[in-house]
């Protein structure tokens, strides 16, 4: 873990030396997409996944996202786990009933939000009693 503290410190330092960073960032974000839009391979992923996730970090986000952000990630793997349910499984011609691709991801992610809600609620409880 030393390298990857020494590898994001320096990445840090250099790029927030750099005078139009975010937008620069995102410009390579956009980048990583298409490139793997292109080339749509499994073994391709974790090689635009690495540089994305360094590049978003270094990101100044406004204060509202990175709220937003907080108050999501409790509920991350329970978003990961449960989304396709409700596009493919259980509630396809609800999630799909809008026209537009945002409202479309957006129900689904107000969907996933309340059943992770409902999860963790369940879930907390029954680690306390099981002392884990």
């Amino acid at each position: 873990t030393y390298i990857h503290t020494y590898i994001h410190t320096y990445i840090h330092t250099y790029i927030h030396k750099i005078r139009y960073k975010n937008f620069l960032i995102i410009t390579g974000i956009i980048l990583l997409i298409v490139v793997h839009g292109l080339v749509p391979n499994f073994i391709i992923a974790p090689f635009m996944a690495i540089p994305f996730i360094f590049l978003f970090v270094q990101m100044d986000l406004p204060k509202w996202m990175n709220r937003l952000l907080d108050g999501l990630a409790p509920h991350a793997t329970n978003l990961w786990l449960i989304h396709m349910f409700f596009y493919i499984t259980y509630f396809k011609d609800f999630i799909y009933s809008p026209k537009y691709i945002l409202v479309i991801f957006g129900l689904l992610l107000i969907c996933c939000y309340l059943s992770s809600s409902i999860i963790n609620r369940i879930y907390k409880p029954v680690l306390k009693a099981l002392k884990l």
